[in-house]
């Protein structure tokens, strides 16, 4: 059996010689290199001539390293659906994000920064939720100023049916977001101004709720003010580059970080991504953010369609973020995977989704989520956390996470070796000469140069790492291996 390396060198006789930008996603390129990328002989191509992934491009690693962190940080007691849960203070959630290993984190749920909790009704601002929070987790969150579904420039107290509907910003908005970030631009660099706003295809005509969204109360429904036209996403893009003028005027040093996608359908690329940032324009986002919650094994294919058009919006180079991903380990639940779903699973996913994030050259990858939302059957959110809600247990994917951030995250560079459809291979290269390597898959793997030690990703307590001395069998849950210099 090949070595991932001469797997990477059997394919250097495919180069794709003066292909256009609109092949990128089977080239992805990072700053600085030429356009020519080398290309596996043996590549499985999806529906549509999309390679599944590319293999053999080296990312370096961000300044300042790759940060992991998680999306949904609850602070001090929930609501009344969540009773025998063992709430934690700030600090105690700062001490247990700081043994996770995660660095930043973003939707703080009982400290959000949103219209609705900061000014409810006109001129009268209430900070308590947010000064509780925000400066306790100074440099760690990213406060989301609008809604968290649905966010649009109508003040929340002008939404009731019958008044009008604002879709560009007004006086109240300037108001507001100047308010905020004078407040708290001292513990933060980074905002988004809204989140998965491409669900605003709700609210076209004929448009539906997502289902992951349906019958759930609060900032899940629509503004009762909505316009049976709806809200188009150029006019969104519009509110959004705005509002980062805004924040500029009032934090020159700021970053804007682009409502997370939903999701990498082609139809939400091509459709609201697409007219976000031609309306917008190019520099109103440093950041672009999607979500992913699919199976692993359809990952490299989307993030292929990703790549591909940024390349066509002409943001190739700008840092990318996957600020939600995750999986239940409830095997009842199989609204997005059913592998089927268990602990083992999760911790194996927290791996793969991570290995492949950075590997196909994603700078900052957040887990969804931190602490467990309970066992309700009528929650679709739940068996998601990596530390359970009632009892604070860590879970096996708590501990994997902990692996990753300890043995992967300080890397200086990232390569897909391979990627797929059979076997996933992804080298991380560190700072000391050292590498850490994570396959997953079909048959075995000979072992890299200098491979000292491996373990397997799921486990509790310590990982059993363990001497290496032939070639690793491979499985669907991923194998950790660690090379010297």
């Amino acid at each position: 059996m090949r070595s991932p390396r001469a797997a990477l060198l059997s394919g250097l006789a495919s180069l794709l010689v003066g292909c256009h930008r609109t092949h990128a996603a089977s080239t992805e390129r990072a700053p600085g290199e030429p356009s020519e990328r080398p290309r596996a002989a043996a590549q499985h191509r999806p529906e549509g001539g999309i390679p599944a992934g590319a293999t053999g491009v080296t990312y370096a690693a961000p300044p300042g390293g790759p940060v992991l962190g998680v999306n949904t940080v609850w602070v001090g007691p929930r609501t009344a659906d969540h009773s025998g849960e063992r709430a934690m203070t700030a600090v105690q959630t700062r001490a247990e994000l700081a043994a996770l290993g995660a660095t930043r984190f973003r939707q703080l749920t009982s400290g959000d920064a949103t219209w609705r909790n900061i000014e409810p009704s006109a001129g009268a601002f209430t900070w308590t939720g947010a000064d509780a929070v925000i400066p306790v987790f100074a440099g760690m969150v990213i406060p989301t100023l609008f809604d968290i579904q649905y966010a649009n420039p109508t003040p929340p107290w002008r939404r009731a049916p019958g008044l009008p509907f604002e879709t560009s910003c007004n006086s109240d908005v300037e108001a507001y977001v100047g308010a905020v970030v004078d407040r708290y631009r001292a513990s933060t660099t980074y905002w988004e101004i809204g989140n998965e706003m491409d669900h605003w295809k709700a609210a076209d005509p004929g448009g539906t709720i997502p289902p992951e969204l349906a019958n759930q109360p609060g900032h899940h429904e629509l503004p009762g003010n909505t316009p049976s036209s709806g809200y188009s996403s150029a006019e969104q893009g519009q509110f959004l580059a705005c509002v980062a003028r805004i924040i500029h005027e009032h934090e020159p040093g700021a970053k804007v970080v682009m409502p997370g996608l939903s999701g990498l359908a082609p139809q939400a690329l091509d459709g609201w991504l697409t007219d976000v940032i031609t309306a917008a324009g190019k520099d109103t986002f440093d950041v672009i953010n999607y979500h992913y919650y699919g199976p692993w094994q359809r990952y490299a294919q989307s993030r292929a369609l990703l790549t591909q058009k940024l390349a066509e919006l002409g943001v190739p180079d700008k840092p990318v973020w996957l600020t939600e991903t995750g999986v239940t380990s409830d095997p009842t639940l199989m609204s997005h995977t059913n592998y089927p779903n268990s602990e083992t699973e999760q911790a194996a996913d927290v791996f793969r989704r991570f290995s492949l994030a950075f590997g196909y050259g994603d700078s900052s990858v957040y887990w969804h989520t931190f602490v467990d939302s309970g066992d309700d059957p009528n929650n679709r959110w739940r068996g998601f956390g990596l530390i359970t809600m009632q009892d604070r247990r860590r879970t096996p994917a708590w501990y994997a996470y902990q692996l990753f951030a300890t043995q992967v995250a300080p890397f200086a560079s990232s390569t897909v070796e391979e990627a797929g459809p059979d076997r996933f291979v992804v080298r991380f290269a560190r700072g000391d000469g050292g590498s850490r390597w994570v396959a997953w898959g079909s048959g075995s793997l000979e072992l890299p140069s200098g491979a000292t030690r491996s373990t397997s990703v799921v486990y509790t307590g310590s990982a059993p790492w363990a001497g290496v001395s032939a070639a690793v069998p491979l499985t669907d849950v991923p194998t950790l291996i660690a090379t010297s210099r």
